[in-house]
């Protein structure tokens, strides 16, 4: 969201009485758009940021930890070079523009002092920062030639021009003429103009955002999606109501500020304003602007850094299934290539039943016919020969074709199985993915993926020739020259770690005294359920479905019905039966750790288990379950 100019004329009176005046200490450029201004005031040190991103042009304190680029930008170079030192001596606003001015004092090079501008354009798409000596622009962070612009340009050493004037009526003006009587389409209303009434107030009034529009024309019960030329008379009435309204909201002095959201958790804030929306359902107020500012981007932060994350191991977790799946095809292909491993062991059993005859036979013989021993009625068939080596040698030929390639079925088989398994795992982690909200639920399914991609690495290498010991055969390096020991040492292959949970903490609560933990990831499970709690302990999972497992730290004597309900509702909350995080019904089981198992095999986070209850229940977080309390 980027600001609008109500919002920035506020923020302005506010910051003045902070950060002015004040001394520049630092400057960084965090990202291609945004210069972070590290100022000491009176008041004491703030770090004042100024975004030109499209998404996000604005202009306020952060507190914040930015990372800097390795190598500084050519904008930030001359910002220190202008800047470093300098002092802030006034930040204001352009009227109805959403355009704020910073001017700053340094001494140039001969000791005299030398006044600079900054001037941050923040105007969604074309928002733009631009450090000026007088009207030369020395440099912006976003440059724009003729070829972009036919109205100005936005380089070094070019004269700065404002941004072009809107052809719009001022909230000020408006509101005097429509206050005196002026009929409201002769004050706005432009020639050839057709555009829903929404679109058409927010093209015609300067400086008024499509939020403010929106409240108005909801709390005087117009249709936004009008046509503005099709309004009767008490829509016009109304209309002019609802702007004279919007006019004075707009023109004075901000008491607080607000934070609108989308849900009543008031979770993740979509919108920030000085003026209290009474469309707007969910609100969080604040005393000060910048706090309120300071709250909505690092929810958006956030937000942001969990999107890049979740994206990068969307994309991990596709590259393994790629492999994975690569990988089964090559095993597929190797189990039907082997397919034909027991009429090898057929024929090397007729063969050798036959051996007598195989004497007989004259070299590079290509066939001969037995008895098939197999066929109830004892038909004759023909067995093919090798013609390349002695008709008795083709008994232990086939023999060898048969052990090979029944070794390969039985290898092909184990891997194709694990591979099998593997894909439903990671399955199960890309349901997770998709189900984490926070950084620390996808640092566990980080965890996870990094230990399903070493896992697939020590496969790799157990599968490899080496590994498998088919390289016995090969040639042995020559040894002339050099004495041979009795006895060669053997290499000892490192023994694989058990993979551990990280420093991930394991979501803990308390029920009437008891405590309770949920695993966060697959891992996690297994080190809670299979080491970290007692024999007599209960577990709790969602049935036949994939997700954490619920930990109770008592007795199965020690548990009350609503302590049962209470793990039971966390188990299905925290699975992959819950989809939206909204409500979740589904059916958990219950059993004694000790009664838990695990085979050598199965994944991650899957066990054995015979259950001792079941219980149908409807959960809705666990800030919903009576008697629950967090202890994270």
């Amino acid at each position: 969201m980027s600001i609008d100019a109500c919002t920035l004329r506020e923020l302005i009176r506010e910051l003045s009485d902070l950060i002015i005046p004040s001394r520049v200490e630092r400057l960084q450029q965090v990202g291609k758009q945004r210069l972070l201004i590290s100022l000491r005031s009176r008041a004491g040190r703030f770090k004042l940021l100024l975004s030109a991103d499209a998404s996000e042009s604005v202009i306020y304190l952060s507190d914040e930890s930015w990372q800097s680029p390795e190598r500084p930008p050519a904008f930030l170079q001359q910002l220190r070079k202008q800047l470093q030192g300098a002092e802030l001596n006034f930040i204001r606003a352009v009227e109805d523009e959403r355009i704020a001015v910073l001017g700053f004092t340094r001494l140039n090079d001969l000791g005299d002092p030398e006044d600079l501008r900054l001037i941050a354009e923040l105007m969604g798409r074309h928002a733009n920062l631009i450090l000026c000596r007088d009207e030369l622009i020395l440099e912006a962070i976003k440059h724009i030639d003729s070829s972009q612009s036919r109205f100005r340009e936005v380089m070094p050493m070019r004269t700065y021009v404002k941004p072009p004037e809107q052809n719009a009526i001022s909230p000020q003006e408006l509101l005097d003429r429509l206050k005196a009587g002026s009929d409201l389409m002769e004050l706005i209303a432009a020639e050839g103009q057709t555009a829903p009434l929404d679109r058409f107030l927010v093209r015609n009034i300067a400086a008024i955002s499509p939020l403010m529009i929106a409240d108005a024309l909801i709390n005087h019960s117009l249709d936004e999606r009008l046509d503005y030329k099709a309004l009767d008379s008490a829509q016009k009435e109304r209309l002019s109501s609802a702007l004279i309204e919007l006019c004075e909201k707009y023109l004075e002095v901000a008491q607080a500020a607000y934070l609108y959201y989308r849900e009543a958790e008031l979770k993740t804030p979509f919108a920030y304003h000085v003026i209290d929306f009474k469309s707007l359902p969910y609100r969080r107020k604040f005393n000060k602007l910048s706090s309120a500012l300071k709250a909505y981007y690092s929810s958006q932060h956030a937000a942001a850094e969990i999107a890049a994350e979740r994206s990068n191991l969307a994309k991990a977790l596709q590259r393994i299934r790629k492999n994975t799946q690569r990988k089964l095809e090559l095993h597929e292909k190797d189990l039907a290539a082997s397919a034909d491993r027991y009429d090898l062991q057929k024929r090397c059993e007729l063969l050798q039943a036959n051996f007598v005859r195989l004497k007989d036979l004259a070299p590079g013989s290509e066939e001969l016919t037995v008895i098939d021993y197999w066929d109830p009625e004892l038909a004759e068939v023909k067995v093919k020969l090798n013609p390349k080596i002695l008709p008795t040698r083709n008994a232990e030929y086939y023999s060898k074709q048969y052990k090979k390639k029944m070794v390969k079925a039985e290898k092909a088989e184990a891997f194709l199985k694990q591979d099998q398994r593997n894909l439903i795992y990671i399955g199960e982690l890309e349901e997770n993915l998709a189900r984490a909200q926070s950084l620390e639920d996808l640092d566990a399914v980080k965890e996870d993926i990094d230990h399903l991609a070493d896992l697939a690495f020590s496969q790799k290498n157990e599968s490899s020739p080496e590994a498998s010991g088919s390289n016995s055969n090969k040639k042995q390096p020559d040894m002339v020259g050099k004495r041979r020991s009795k006895k060669q040492p053997q290499r000892s292959r490192k023994k694989q770690k058990t993979a551990k949970p990280k420093a991930l903490k394991a979501r803990r609560y308390e029920f009437d005294g008891i405590r309770i933990e949920v695993g966060r990831n697959n891992l996690q499970n297994d080190e809670l359920s299979l080491h970290r709690a007692k024999r007599d302990s209960q577990w709790f999972h969602i049935k036949n479905r994939p997700g954490a497992h619920v930990v109770v730290h008592a007795k199965k004597s020690e548990l009350s019905p609503e302590l049962e309900l209470a793990a039971a509702e966390l188990a299905a909350w925290f699975s992959s039966a819950n989809q939206n995080f909204g409500e979740v019904t589904a059916e958990v089981d219950r059993c004694t750790v000790g009664n838990l198992r695990k085979t050598k095999g199965l994944p991650p986070g899957q066990l054995l288990y015979s259950s001792e209850a079941s219980y149908r229940v409807t959960s809705k977080g666990p800030e919903k379950i009576k008697g629950l309390s967090d202890l994270a």
